[in-house]
């Protein structure tokens, strides 16, 4: 099973209604450039998958201790200003559109949960919540080494209701 991480660079595209595709280089903040051809969507967006991909490497060394601090925040200031210089040189002779980052727009593409009932909003806040509980306790764990036992086994229940919530959900058992 291969891993997906598309969602990563799924912000920073949209679609008009007429169909054309805009390229968010820096989210909400920044400019809007059109993307005339598919290759040139491909591109970047792998671009985007791999700058997201490094960052949350960098993060997770930092959560998980295995770095100084003052090393992951100098790596993470290079890896944007990096980015920046790459994305300037991609974007120079793409045209600007003057269409603004639409929320409401990435919302429905990537999280639809207005479409969705109570109980399963409800039952997707839980599982999340849970996954982040079973994560947080997981990393804990590393920090205290004296009750690690307890917390690896709280956080393989709380991964274990999340797994069971999710299989309810996507049964349909919750409706």
């Amino acid at each position: 099973m291969r891993l997906n991480f598309d969602f990563i660079a799924k912000g920073s595209f949209q679609t008009t209604a007429d169909g054309q595709r805009l390229f968010y280089p820096n989210g909400m903040l920044g400019k809007s450039y059109i993307i005339d051809s598919e290759e040139r969507y491909q591109r970047l967006f792998r671009q985007q998958k791999h700058w997201g991909l490094a960052i949350m490497a960098l993060i997770s060394l930092l959560v998980i201790g295995k770095a100084d601090g003052r090393i992951i925040l100098f790596a993470f200031i290079a890896l944007n200003l990096l980015k920046q210089l790459v994305v300037r040189r991609t974007t120079r002779h793409m045209p600007v559109s003057a269409t603004r980052y639409s929320i409401g727009h990435f919302l429905d593409d990537s999280l639809p949960l207005h479409k969705l009932s109570r109980r399963k909003q409800f039952g997707l806040l839980a599982v999340g919540s849970l996954a982040c509980a079973s994560l947080a306790l997981l990393a804990a764990s590393g920090w205290y080494p004296d009750s690690r036992h307890g917390l690896v086994s709280w956080s393989f229940i709380c991964a274990l209701i999340a797994y069971l919530a999710l299989r309810a959900l996507r049964a349909g058992n919750l409706r």
